[in-house]
């Protein structure tokens, strides 16, 4: 539950009936270079019904007369002490209502119970991208996230990989932290997770 009007639930089967909103969302939301295939939600969400793949957590947000709302995907990932947000999104008509804000901090109140370091968020590279609207939407992220108390991790490149289907995409990463780490010790987090697809090219830095 985040508040009275908005509630934030698991999908955890193939029959829950917010999933066909959920993926109808995703395939909206992002695009194609930074989306996984269908099939491995279906899968990972099978599994976690069956209790094999508890790690990947899959929330679908409603509100108050329980329609769907908004949608994200974390994953914890034990070894590293870190989390992973996947994705994060709101419906087009219920943007700018304070819902994604309101989606994140649920998802940073849950990873706060675990003994983690840090969650880790890609987002795109405002330079890279393709046409004045996409440089505005990639730096109001970057903002987004910020405001939500996350820092942008400088001095690297990171490459992101959905799988063979698409080419690799560099993406900045920001880091929401849940301990006191300075930029080395994020980098070193991030590397844990991302291995050779994240390298240092420069002064480490986190703001």
């Amino acid at each position: 539950m985040v508040s009275n009007a908005l509630h934030l639930g698991e999908l955890n089967g193939l029959t829950d009936p917010l999933l066909l909103p959920w993926l109808k969302l995703y395939e909206t939301a992002f695009p194609a270079t930074e989306r996984v295939l269908i099939a491995t939600h279906l899968r990972v969400i099978a599994a976690r019904s069956e209790s094999r793949h508890q790690e990947s957590v899959y929330l679908a947000a409603t509100d108050e007369a329980g329609e769907f709302v908004g949608l994200a995907q974390y994953e914890v990932l034990v070894e590293a002490r870190a989390a992973c947000l996947w994705y994060l999104a709101v419906v087009s008509e219920r943007r700018c209502q304070g819902l994604g804000a309101a989606i994140y901090q649920e998802v940073v109140r849950r990873l706060g119970s675990l003994d983690l370091q840090a969650l880790l968020i890609e987002v795109e590279l405002p330079d890279h991208a393709a046409s004045p609207e996409s440089v505005e939407l990639a730096q109001r992220r970057i903002g987004f996230y910020r405001r939500q108390g996350a820092g942008l991790l400088g001095g690297i490149h990171y490459l992101q990989s959905v799988g063979p289907h698409q080419p690799p995409v560099p993406m900045h990463l920001m880091v929401h932290r849940f301990a006191p780490l300075g930029p080395a010790e994020a980098f070193a987090v991030a590397k844990v997770v991302f291995g050779e697809d994240l390298t240092q090219t420069g002064s480490l830095a986190l703001d």
